[in-house]
């Protein structure tokens, strides 16, 4: 997440919301067979694929005038990751 101004409270975002948000963006992915999830129809789920997925999820629940998710990233492995990155505004 990124923002210019932290509320009165002096916090950019609650992590519950974060943490609610990004769970339930990702519970129709945990456990399924990626390639018949309807978000990738049509497309691989590489983890670019699933970064960009997530990104454009939590922006849709997330994103106000004051804070935006500002990238996800996606680990296959310790070593091996993707992160996808919105276009800047």
């Amino acid at each position: 997440m990124t923002g210019e101004e932290v509320d009165r409270t002096g916090i950019l975002l609650d992590f519950r919301a974060l943490r609610d948000s990004v769970a339930e963006v990702i519970a129709g992915l945990d456990h399924s067979d990626l390639n018949a999830v309807e978000a990738f129809r049509g497309r691989n789920p590489t983890s670019e694929h699933v970064a960009r997925f997530l990104y454009d999820s939590l922006s849709a629940r997330l994103d106000t005038d004051r804070v935006r998710v500002d990238r996800v990233s996606v680990s296959e492995t310790p070593e091996s990751r993707a992160t996808y990155r919105g276009a800047r505004r």
